[in-house]
């Protein structure tokens, strides 16, 4: 496997018992990218509902949405609480509250993401839980 990333990619690796803990952790290494989490107040909470037709989808659009709602809504996040369930057969539902606060000079910003890529992305369960790698375009 090639492992050899640009200056404008950043990778994260996640371990993690469940699929929601994935979700959770992934969300804050994004974030982390973005801004110091510490840096961010929790002012203002928003719920996050993704439908997919499998997990490693449903990651993928809750991690765009994350950055759509950094980019059009001017919100970062410190918190998630993510459930993951199936609806019908085959398809995935997330529901994810989040906390966090609008853009400002109080917080530290860091690199600003352009978008998650298909290279290298993977979710899958293990025999420990779940595990997660994301490449992402800064």
């Amino acid at each position: 496997m090639n492992k050899e990333l640009t200056r404008a990619d950043e990778e994260i690796h996640i371990t993690g018992k469940t699929i929601e803990e994935i979700f959770e952790k992934t969300a804050i290494a994004l974030t982390e990218i973005m801004v110091n989490t510490k840096t961010i107040e929790m002012k203002k909470k928003k719920k996050i509902i993704v439908t997919a037709q499998h997990e490693e989808e449903l990651l993928l659009m809750f991690l765009e949405e994350i950055i759509t709602l950094k980019d059009s809504e001017q919100l970062l996040f410190k918190s998630f609480k993510c459930k993951v369930s199936s609806i019908k057969s085959k398809i995935s539902n997330l529901t994810c509250t989040t906390t966090g606060d609008t853009i400002n000079k109080k917080q530290e910003l860091r690199t600003d993401i352009k978008g998650i890529t298909r290279h290298e992305y993977s979710l899958k369960k293990t025999k420990k839980g779940w595990e997660a790698t994301i490449i992402v375009d800064v």
